[in-house]
């Protein structure tokens, strides 16, 4: 690959001398997951180059393989895991630049909250409105992340990718990624077939419009007219909005919001709203709407669910949190349970946006 340039000092990396990556045994994956849930790797391998990549799968069947980022969106169900891949590949470099705009590849083990931090920092526009998601850049296409007005499909260029059955790198762009609402190719033609390398995106320099549109935003920059609106302060606000309504890690384990918000036609809207007056539709331009499940969930007070150590966040009940010794089991059984009752007092089957491991 071309140099990859570290994300914080803008220097080359030191030539790269290829070492055998260590496979090591029976590894408790509790501290690489943000829900803290036990589960072993049978054999379990971080990933720093992509040159290291042949050497571990020879020595991991690939129909067996998981890759791991941050473990920001998942749920060990399962107590051991046969092979876990841990991706650690980092770095930032400009692909195209131009006077208005320029392409950057970024390494996909890196943080995906780094990448925002480094973005705001040299004045590229384009992701500070997804400040303070967690996760890595790998995960960015296969969730197509999105808040706040942005989803990751808006500056997506391509991605390079390892076929794990052809055995070959392989480029995929936005056309082909088929982004979608917390969705892409890669959870469904592609799922466990690939290898996320690196992903490219499209960002602009020293930009002087932002997207403020979302109610929260724009509500808390009209209250605080003082803030000079730019990127930073932008990417602030909403961090500052995210922490007000999500559990820190250190408090709950948690992966961020569980479910999707349902879309559904104005005629199950409008005979649901007759149970529920306060609930509140957002018309999409195909003359559907999308719901809050987030409302769903408290409207049909499913969010007073109890459990011993499983609960719905009290300031957001998207969150489902880890008390503390909770199983994937349980996680999974309580947000089973959420789910039946919404169905059973709104008719609407909220789907999981967390993978279930």
């Amino acid at each position: 690959m071309a140099q990859i340039l570290n994300a914080f000092n803008n220097q080359p990396h030191a030539t790269f001398t290829f070492m055998k990556p260590t496979i090591k045994k029976n590894i408790n994956l509790k501290n690489f997951n943000t829900f803290k849930l036990p589960c072993i790797a049978e054999n379990f391998a971080v990933l720093s180059e992509i040159d290291e990549l042949e050497y571990i799968l020879k020595r991991m069947p690939h129909n067996n393989i998981f890759i791991l980022g941050k473990g920001s969106n998942i749920v060990f169900q399962k107590e051991t895991i046969q092979n876990v891949i841990l991706n650690n590949i980092l770095g930032v470099k400009i692909i195209q630049e131009d006077a208005e705009a320029l392409i950057l590849e970024t390494g996909s083990g890196m943080a995906w909250d780094d990448l925002v931090n480094f973005c705001v920092l040299q004045n590229r526009g384009g992701i500070e409105n997804l400040a303070a998601i967690p996760g890595s850049v790998g995960v960015a296409p296969i969730q197509n992340i999105g808040a706040y007005g942005v989803e990751f499909k808006n500056v997506f260029v391509k991605l390079l990718a390892y076929h794990f059955y052809d055995k070959k790198f392989i480029e995929i762009n936005a056309a082909e990624a088929q982004l979608g609402y917390r969705d892409s190719i890669f959870k469904h033609e592609l799922k466990n077939k690939i290898f996320i390398c690196s992903v490219q995106i499209k960002l602009i320099k020293n930009p002087k419009k932002f997207n403020i549109s979302y109610p929260s935003v724009q509500q808390y920059f009209e209250e605080h007219k003082h803030i000079e609106l730019n990127l930073k302060t932008v990417a602030d606000v909403i961090r500052t909005i995210r922490s007000a309504k999500l559990p820190s890690l250190n408090e709950y384990g948690n992966a961020g919001s569980f479910f999707k918000n349902p879309t559904i036609c104005t005629e199950q809207f409008d005979s649901i709203k007759r149970r529920f007056p306060e609930l509140h539709g957002y018309l999409l331009p195909n003359d559907t709407l999308k719901l809050s499940a987030a409302q769903l969930i408290d409207l049909t007070g499913a969010k007073k669910l109890l459990h011993a150590e499983v609960a719905c966040y009290s300031k957001h009940p998207l969150v489902i949190i880890n008390k503390g010794k909770a199983q994937g089991h349980d996680i999974v059984s309580f947000a089973k349970e959420i789910r039946k009752i919404v169905f059973d007092k709104a008719h609407i089957n909220l789907e999981f946006e967390i993978d279930i491991i």
